[in-house]
């Protein structure tokens, strides 16, 4: 018999055992009642190769559950003319083969409210479709092998309590008495119990949805196939099919693992990169102990999960690593079809199946289900409005999270659509979050080989992609190689997360140990606090070159100056050289972007951007620019290698490789000149840093082609002050320890100035009117309940220490979640950020100084001091002292 603790044995060749498998009945397998299900709901409602309305106001591309669940959202919030184009029939691409685990807690607050939302929708449905769901809350347990996993569920737990989601953790006992199924406990740390999550059927949810979008109006139409998305000017005009053109003034493409193709089918092209995977489960015949209220297990340490089904169980995983599919195309009409079997790639799953529950060995099997699933280069779904084109909207790459999600993606498109932004902060998800590299189909099949098993994979703080790497470099990357860099990757950037040094440099600070769990103090912090010493001490370099950097000029004197006018919130009628550190908001006057705007001639400026948000700084700047404007936009990163050059010792190690006088005087802070730095011509330096003290900090930008010279000039000259290579980690460690906040984390588009402590970014005394002008007079002066914090925590555990995500709770009450958090080198303690919120009264300097403030990691609370954060131009160190020591 094939046992898993058998080695280089092929399951299932032997007959005896491979005839308990029953062949692929059909391309529809019985499990799955699709074609009835399809016919009793859409009687006399759908039409088949009937001729198609002109126009509409909206139309969506694909019938899977999420363009279902988009079109009825829609029109329960009043939209009447939509048409929903299926090239299949409903449900006939992913949807109808999903297994169906409906799972509550995500990674955002976010997430796990839109999340949550669909328990509560799929509940209902029925009494309003009048079609079931098949949706019941049967509980979904989460079990540890080791203590690292142990760890993650009890800081899981912390936040369930913080989301409001009922949640438990078990002992390996508990586990047992809760899947009354042979299951192997003496391997486990414990467990985590969320009683509300549940399961349903996939297809029934799909044709509920679609009878309550067609009840509000909504016609769909199956058997059409989109020929192309038609624009105008980048903004949608339409849709061509093989049935005829649709004039429409919105298009939404749900098109699930056909999404990508869709997206190639416009001009401009719109990129929505995701790749299918084969995605393997069986489903077995009656299973002894199995009941209909059977609770979902998940095993991720195995990277398996169990449901019931019919009295026998649906079990499959997610492999470390996957088997991209249809890299070369989607087979034409590929429509309720399967992939052929391969149950060695399914063995690895197979192994921790029989080994976590043994029976199984023994139960005659149903099926091996293989179909096709599309997968994103960072696991997560796609969402929101094509920076490519006006009116194009993006539902799609689930990631396996499509039939839990779908309910909560459909009312949040739904809304972003009728409000003309997002009700909630779904940037994790926002499709803005990607650059045009991510779209590339071998890099897609590559690191989808990887993101397929996130699903289960313990990914501890730090971890970095593994797969399709190299994809962007800085022209110094060999010489920071050289130099020890261990790589971290951002954007498709590569870049030094930390260097590496000799054991006998390494000053080893006794209280800065590192722990043994993945979840405390790394080794590599005696790396960083080495980095972050000589920026307070003497000098470091650091490779910024993966910041975005954008140039808008023009050859209409002011034509520059009045446009920033409207997206800034300071004021920007500043010198050639002046530099201003400001937002773009929204009309909320909430945070769209933090930028730094440089004025590099009358008509002339460079716009600099975090990393990450390059591609959505440029959707937000260019839809502004009006029609015929004689304004010009382009990215001009490629241009430059930025260096920051950082510590007390830097204005020293620069001023000996230029003539131009470097005093505060001739060069104050905020000054930003074009300067001869040894050999290299027209580079231009920015007295200031994002991190630490500004008046100990440059950002160099070197011309591409001088940049292999100067960094060796600069590190040679630079020996007599003590110079070091620092890395991203320093930086951040830098910017937490000073209080600096992060674009997409501490600055969200549901976060104000003010509410973040950083009303210097903004000039409401300036006389232009600018985008969010409104709203925050309106909130000047008045009381607020929600605050940015700074902690500092007064006891830790050098095992487990934050990372973000944590409860803040002040007097025994959550009122918060730790948003940043690192290692101070100063305090020697960890120090975070993050938001507190208080509907009762104003969150005050009193409020503050009158709480017990504590954050719980991994179910241990810490006692913090906590300040409210005012963000000031001045030293860490100051920042510090007069707050916590």
């Amino acid at each position: 018999m094939y046992r898993s603790g058998l080695k280089n044995v092929t399951p299932f060749r032997s007959s005896s055992l491979r005839n308990k498998f029953l062949p692929v009945l059909s391309r529809i397998s019985p499990l799955f009642p699709t074609p009835l299900s399809r016919q009793q709901t859409t009687k006399n409602s759908l039409h088949t190769d009937a001729g198609l309305p002109s126009k509409a106001e909206i139309v969506i591309c694909g019938g899977g559950i999420i363009g279902c669940s988009v079109a009825y959202h829609l029109s329960k919030l009043g939209w009447n003319d939509i048409i929903l184009l299926e090239q299949g029939s409903l449900t006939c691409g992913t949807t109808w083969h999903a297994v169906g685990l409906i799972g509550k807690m995500r990674a955002t607050s976010s997430e796990t409210a839109l999340s949550n939302y669909g328990t509560e929708l799929y509940q209902k449905l029925e009494e309003e479709t009048g079609l079931a769901t098949g949706f019941k809350t049967c509980g979904g347990m989460y079990v540890a092998r080791t203590e690292e996993r142990m760890t993650l569920l009890k800081r899981n737990e912390a936040k369930c309590r913080m989301f409001g989601i009922q949640a438990e953790l078990l002992t390996p006992q508990k586990c047992q008495d809760l899947w009354p199924v042979e299951l192997r406990i003496d391997d486990l740390q414990g467990g985590l119990w969320i009683p509300e999550e549940g399961a349903a059927n996939p297809t029934d949810i799909s044709q509920s949805l679609a009878r309550g979008a067609i009840m509000n109006g909504v016609k769909i139409y199956e058997k059409v196939t989109l020929d192309s998305v038609i624009t105008e000017g980048g903004i949608v005009q339409g849709v061509a099919t093989d049935k005829g053109d649709i004039n429409c003034s919105i298009f939404i493409n749900c098109a699930g693992q056909w999404a990508r193709d869709v997206g190639l089918k416009s001009n401009p092209v719109v990129n929505i990169p995701l790749h299918s995977c084969e995605h393997f489960y069986v489903v077995t015949k009656d299973v002894p102990g199995v009941h209909s209220l059977l609770p979902n297990l998940r095993d991720p340490d195995g990277h398996i999960y169990f449901r019931e089904w019919s009295g026998g169980l649906m079990i499959g995983g997610f492999e470390p690593e996957s088997k991209p599919c249809f890299h070369d195309g989607i087979p034409k009409n590929f429509e309720f079809q399967l992939l052929p079997e391969d149950w060695d790639h399914f063995e690895v799953l197979l192994n921790e199946i029989l080994h976590r529950v043994p029976i199984i060995e023994n139960v005659e099997i149903r099926q091996l289900i293989n179909g096709p699933e599309s997968f994103t280069p960072d696991g997560r779904y796609i969402l929101g409005e094509a920076p490519e084109v006006r009116n194009y909207f993006v539902a799609a790459g689930m990631c396996s999270s499509g039939i839990a999600s779908a309910a909560g993606v459909g009312k949040a498109l739904s809304e972003w659509i009728t409000e003309g932004h997002p009700t909630l902060d779904i940037w994790p998800v926002d499709i803005k979050r990607f650059s045009r590299h991510d779209n590339n189909k071998r890099f897609l099949r590559d690191r989808v080989k990887e993101t397929l098993g996130w699903h289960y994979t313990l990914r501890f703080p730090y971890t970095e992609n593994q797969y399709a790497r190299k994809v962007k470099t800085s022209p110094l990357y060999s010489q920071l190689d050289a130099a020890g860099a261990v790589w971290g990757e951002k954007m498709g950037w590569e870049r030094a997360n930390w260097f590496s040094l000799p054991e006998e440099e390494l000053e080893w600070n006794s209280t800065i140990q590192s722990s043994k769990s993945p979840f405390g103090k790394p080794s590599f912090f005696r790396n960083v606090q080495m980095e972050v010493k000589a920026c307070h001490e003497n000098v470091a370099l650091v490779d910024m070159t993966s910041m975005g950097i954008f140039e808008i000029s023009s050859f209409h004197e002011k034509s520059c100056e009045q446009f920033l006018q409207l997206l800034c919130a300071k004021d920007v009628d500043i010198p050639v050289g002046g530099v201003v550190q400001t937002a773009l908001l929204n009309k909320e006057g909430c945070y769209v972007m933090e930028c730094t705007v440089a004025r590099t001639d009358k008509n002339s400026y460079l716009i600099i951007i975090p990393t990450a948000f390059t591609q959505a700084a440029h959707f937000w700047i260019s839809r502004h620019i009006p029609k015929n404007s004689t304004l010009t936009l382009r990215d001009v990163q490629s241009s430059y290698v930025v260096l920051g050059v950082l510590g007390p010792k830097s204005d020293q190690l620069l001023q000996s490789l230029t003539r131009t006088p470097l005093n505060k005087e001739d060069y104050p802070i905020n000054t930003f000149k074009t300067l001869e730095v040894v050999y290299a011509t027209d580079a231009k330096a920015l007295r200031r840093t994002n991190v630490g003290d500004l008046e100990k900090g440059w950002q160099l930008f070197i011309p591409t082609q001088f940049a292999h010279g100067l960094y060796d000039h600069m590190m040679t000259a630079g020996k007599p002050f003590g110079i070091t290579n620092a890395g991203c980690y320093c930086v951040d460690s830098l910017r937490i320890e000073k209080g600096y906040p992060r674009m997409g984390i501490e600055l969200t588009s549901f976060v104000t100035p003010y509410e973040a402590g950083l009303e210097n970014r903004i000039d409401l005394q300036k006389e232009t009117d600018f985008i969010g002008k409104e709203a925050l007079q309106r909130l000047e002066g008045k009381p607020l309940n929600k605050r940015l914090i700074f902690m500092a925590l007064e006891e830790h555990d050098s095992n487990n220490i934050p990372w973000g995500g944590e409860p803040v709770f002040r007097n025994g009450k959550i009122v918060g979640s730790v948003s940043s958090a690192s290692l101070s080198f100063v305090l020697n303690k960890p120090v975070c950020m993050g938001y507190v919120k208080n509907t009762e009264e104003p969150i005050t300097d009193e409020y503050i100084r009158n709480g017990n403030f504590e954050v719980d990691v991994a179910g241990q609370r810490f006692p913090v001091k906590a300040a409210l954060h005012r963000f000031k131009e001045q030293s860490t160190e100051n920042f510090l002292n007069k707050v916590f020591i």
